[in-house]
C-alpha cells in the first residue's frame, strides 16, 4: 500500500506497524524512526535525447516530459520541492508504482527521479545542479499505542541495518 495509506491506517489503529517513505512532516500521533536514506536523482533512458546533453538546467529538463509519482504521495512532494515544479510540468504519466516508472522511463517516453539504487545500464542519472534529494524510509508506528513483542522485534532487527546518518 502506499505511504500515505498506512500512515492513516496506522492512525486508524488497523495495522501496527509499516515501513514506508516517511512523511515530511511530523505528526504527533505518529512514531517515525528513520532507517534508510533513499537518494533520488533526474534519470532518463540511454536513447532520450537528455542523455546526451552537458551543463542541463532544470529548465531545459521542463521542456521534455516527464513521468512521475502521483500527485500528493510523499515521495511527489520532494520531487516537486527539489525540481521547484508546479501545476503546468509536462506530465505524460503519474502512478504510485516506481518500477512502472522506471519501465516508461526506460523505454524513452520521458524523464523521472528516482532511487539511485533502481539504476541500471538502461538509464542515466542526469547532472542537474540542485536536482537532487532524498528521502528517508523508516518504520512508523502509532505514538499513543503499545507496540506487540513482534512489533519490537521487527523494528529491533531493521534498526541493525539504519543508515549512520
Amino acid at each position: 500500500m502506499d505511504s500515505e495509506e498506512a500512515c492513516q491506517q496506522i492512525i486508524n489503529g488497523d495495522i501496527e506497524l509499516a515501513i514506508i517513505t516517511l512523511p515530511g512532516e511530523d505528526n504527533d500521533r505518529l512514531e517515525m524512526k528513520p532507517v534508510w536514506n533513499d537518494p533520488l536523482c533526474v534519470v532518463v533512458s540511454t536513447h532520450h535525447p537528455l542523455a546526451a546533453e552537458s551543463k542541463l538546467t532544470i529548465k531545459k529538463l521542463l521542456n521534455h516530459a516527464a513521468i512521475l509519482p502521483s500527485r500528493g504521495t510523499y515521495t511527489r512532494k520532494l520531487i516537486d520541492t527539489a525540481l521547484g515544479l508546479d501545476e503546468s510540468v509536462n506530465t505524460l504519466l503519474e502512478t504510485h508504482y516506481l518500477e512502472t516508472i522506471k519501465a516508461m522511463v526506460q523505454t524513452g517516453l520521458g524523464w523521472s527521479m528516482l532511487p539511485l539504487s533502481m539504476l541500471d545500464k538502461t538509464l542515466i542519472a542526469l547532472d542537474i545542479k540542485h536536482a537532487r534529494t532524498t528521502r528517508r524510509l523508516g518504520i512508523v508506528v502509532h505514538s499513543m499505542r503499545t507496540k506487540s513483542n513482534a512489533a519490537n522485534a521487527m523494528i529491533s532487527q531493521l534498526m541493525k541495518y539504519a543508515d549512520e546518518s
